[in-house]
């Protein structure tokens, strides 16, 4: 299944009464209430006409429609098929909960963290001169669900960065015992000296 985030888009479907029954609400959305525009067109040229027939035919092409849900936690808008409808309704979380509603249940949650590769952070160069390409995405919640985008969406850049990050961390650790050996050669050297 594939779904179309948008930006927050409010509903000019009637709001639904509290005391309507799941299926009264699937109904509510099949019948064209709070549908959505189109995406992409739905013509397509069949014929483009020559000698035989001049006028190009067109066939057009009609979709059950489209419709925006919200998912319920993160708040954020879906475009869903309208056939689709009925079976995304019923989805539910572990926790009994929908998953979906049609109506907006509040602001999206969004958090501030940019993407590692994102224009704006003190790295760019850097990663610019090791061939790492460009992500704008700057409303990343936690560190955690940055390391999943990067995993997701970069792997390889992921990849690269974390061998980088690795070898760092073993030149400042053999640095470590470097200074820790000549730290200790020297104060055994004083104490022989006294």
């Amino acid at each position: 299944m594939t779904t179309q985030t948008l930006a927050p888009i409010p509903q000019e479907a009637p709001p639904i009464p509290v005391d309507v029954t799941r299926e009264q609400i699937i109904d509510h959305l099949m019948d064209g209430k709070g549908d959505s525009l189109e995406p992409g067109g739905s013509r397509s040229v069949v014929h483009q006409g020559d000698a035989e027939m001049p006028l190009p035919l067109v066939q057009v092409v009609e979709s059950a429609g489209h419709v925006i849900l919200y998912d319920t936690e993160s708040f954020e808008p879906s475009i869903f098929n309208k056939n689709m409808v009925p079976g995304i309704m019923r989805l539910k979380r572990p926790d009994g909960k929908y998953q979906w509603t049609q109506t907006c249940p509040g602001l999206p949650q969004r958090g501030s963290m940019k993407c590692l590769l994102h224009p704006d952070q003190p790295e760019r160069e850097q990663y610019t001169r090791m061939g790492l390409g460009v992500c704008r995405k700057r409303n990343i919640p936690t560190q955690f669900q940055l390391t999943q985008h990067m995993k997701t969406f970069h792997p390889g850049a992921f990849a690269t960065l974390e061998d980088e990050r690795q070898r760092r961390e073993r030149e400042e650790d053999r640095k470590l015992q470097r200074d820790l050996i000549k730290a200790a050669t020297t104060r055994e050297k004083r104490t022989r000296a006294k």
